[in-house]
């Protein structure tokens, strides 16, 4: 962890990266001196962001997700498989298209080629 901004009555730190807060889940936590001269929440350690999968902890990103995803009916596992497996599994057979038609292109025109160079033989050949 280490201290980013301090003013007289602010200071900001930031975790480490792949650690976070453990009551929050965030890996930012900004303190606010209080007219006692006290911070107004506490800073622990932080822990490994990964420590913190299934414990109820959601971060700020995660918040915003559902606050704008509710409109969409798609579930957490649904939106994974979607990005995980489907996008991917879309890409690579349309690279399997492009790589066909290249692959019909240059035979082609090898067949072309080689039609012209065994015309051109013969016609050598006749001479």
């Amino acid at each position: 962890m280490r201290l980013v901004r301090r003013t007289e009555h602010r200071v900001k730190y930031v975790c480490d990266p792949f650690y976070v807060f453990p009551d929050t889940g965030e890996s930012v936590r900004e303190l606010i001196c209080t007219a006692k001269h006290t911070w107004n929440r506490p800073l622990p350690a932080c822990i490994e962001k990964r420590a913190t999968e299934g414990s109820g902890l959601v971060s700020h990103y995660e918040q915003k997700r559902s606050r704008y995803g509710d409109r969409d009916n798609m579930s957490d596992k649904q939106a994974d498989t979607v990005y995980d497996i489907l996008i991917p599994s879309l890409i690579i057979a349309g690279l399997f298209v492009v790589n066909g038609i290249v692959f019909a292109v240059i035979m082609r025109y090898r067949n072309k080629r080689k039609q012209r160079l065994d015309l051109e033989s013969k016609e050598l050949a006749e001479l």
